[in-house]
């Protein structure tokens, strides 16, 4: 083609194009040797379409195609003279006006982004000044002369402050609290600032179908437009999904969040996928169905555990419920001081903690985690205690790995053999590598079990000579 346009449009959404130089308005290249003329004075032939030639090429008389070197033609110069102001070509005038007329009167960002030249307060004020405050408003001053000669210039590229503005399109921010309440979302239109695939447009905003073209181009691009209409449904789709779900209301949504437990959220959580694919009223049943079950599932597993403690009115399960918490109080604190113990060595302990004053810290509680409530809330008794039976392990999975004493110890303290595996992995690669130095109550530590057993698992170790 004689003329290679460089449609002047917001800014493009591939990377390259911005790392390349700034293209600014149209490019014309020579029909002949193909050489750029857009910023030298070129021929156009007055019968051809779109025929432009170097002045090299036409005064060497060239002819091709179509194209006769006795046609017809007009000399294009540039239009780098002033016309109503002197920072401003007279094809600056022409890309404002051509701004104005794609983007719409006051949009100047877009407006200045398709220039490339200009600021859009640069617009804006130099809009204001040529064509709002004219005497012969709507039409510029016509009766200002310039020196043609003296003031001819180039349209320079974007300017270094300018450049730093042109940013690649980035993916639209999520509606997240740190950002807005609902990002793009204008609630007097019901509508939102970026659409779903909102770079769509741009495929079909420049399509024109030629009466002269082939069949095939034709199909492309009807193929193309109905990708497009598959885009609108999808938009219109989300939109309803959101509208029919109230997400918009995001300050009600978050109320309801905070009223919610963990497991609520993470039941929430899991169920969204499925939304899509359910009206809105079919899912929040789903979702108050899962988190009832939830709720029913852990009052199950609670009851079940205040069974096994034997414990049968409401009272004797509260009693139970305190000294469990004062327990695990007690747990966590042990499990501190021998995190500390581990990390920086029995050295380190303050001089004013004797080493008997940590045993008896120990001893108690030991004996607090041993003690399991009963129905008078008595202190622990041997005939109370109803898991001091012996545990079957003959059909647990690793039995058979373990030998005959192994086999009754985990028998007597209620330990499955690929626990017991487990532990006795951690416990004698641990004293591996601190060179023969592990402490017993550091092994409390590594084991997340009942203190007690993995004091009776480290001796048993000890009497087998592993330690």
């Amino acid at each position: 083609m004689t003329i290679i346009l460089k449609k002047r449009k917001y800014v493009s959404d591939e990377t390259e194009e911005l790392q390349n130089e700034v293209e600014i308005g149209q490019k014309y290249h020579c029909d002949n040797c193909e050489k750029d003329i857009t910023s030298l004075v070129r021929i156009r032939c007055a019968e051809c379409v779109e025929f432009d030639l170097c002045v090299e090429c036409f005064s060497s008389g060239v002819e091709i195609k179509e194209h006769k070197n006795d046609h017809k033609y007009k000399v294009m110069d540039i239009l780098d003279f002033p016309l109503f102001d002197p920072d401003w070509a007279a094809d600056e005038e022409l890309m404002l006006i051509e701004g104005l007329e794609m983007f719409g009167l006051g949009n100047w960002e877009q407006i200045s982004d398709s220039m490339m030249t200009k600021t859009k307060e640069e617009c804006a004020q130099h809009y204001k000044q040529i064509y709002i405050d004219s005497a012969d408003w709507p039409l510029p001053d016509m009766t200002k002369k310039f020196d043609v000669a003296t003031m001819r210039r180039s349209c320079k590229p974007l300017r270094p402050e300018i450049k730093k503005q042109v940013k690649v399109p980035t993916k639209p921010v999520c509606s997240l609290p740190h950002n807005h309440d609902i990002s793009g979302y204008m609630p007097a239109r019901g509508d939102f600032d970026v659409e779903y695939e909102d770079n769509s447009e741009d495929k079909i905003k420049e399509m024109v179908f030629e009466e002269d073209e082939s069949e095939e181009d034709k199909l492309l691009k009807v193929t193309v437009l109905e990708i497009y209409n598959k885009i609108l449904d999808h938009r219109r789709d989300r939109k309803n999904f959101i509208f029919e779900r109230n997400l918009v209301d995001f300050k009600k949504i978050q109320s309801q969040d905070k009223k919610r437990s963990a497991e609520e959220k993470e039941v929430l959580k899991r169920c969204r996928p499925f939304a899509r694919l359910q009206t809105a009223e079919d899912f929040e049943n789903l979702t108050e169905g899962l988190i009832n079950e939830l709720k029913l599932r852990k009052r199950i597993a609670e009851l079940q555990e205040l069974k096994k403690m034997g414990i049968q009115t409401s009272r004797e399960a509260l009693d139970y419920r305190n000294q469990k918490n004062v327990r695990d109080a007690n747990y966590k604190s042990t499990m501190t001081r021998d995190s500390y113990m581990t990390h920086h060595g029995e050295r380190n302990i303050p001089s004013k903690y004797s080493q008997s004053t940590l045993n008896k810290v120990i001893k108690l509680d030991e004996g607090s985690r041993s003690s399991t409530p009963t129905k008078s809330s008595r202190p622990h008794t041997p005939e109370s205690k109803k898991s001091a039976h012996s545990l079957d392990i003959s059909q647990s999975e690793g039995y058979e790995l373990l030998s005959s004493q192994e086999k009754t110890l985990c028998s007597s303290l209620r330990i499955l053999p690929r626990a017991y595996l487990v532990i006795k992995e951690t416990l004698l690669s641990h004293h591996q590598k601190s060179g023969g130095k592990l402490k017993k109550r550091q092994a409390r530590g590594l084991v997340k079990i009942d203190v007690n057993k993995t004091g009776k698992v480290w001796d048993f170790f000890i009497q087998s000579g592993w330690i």
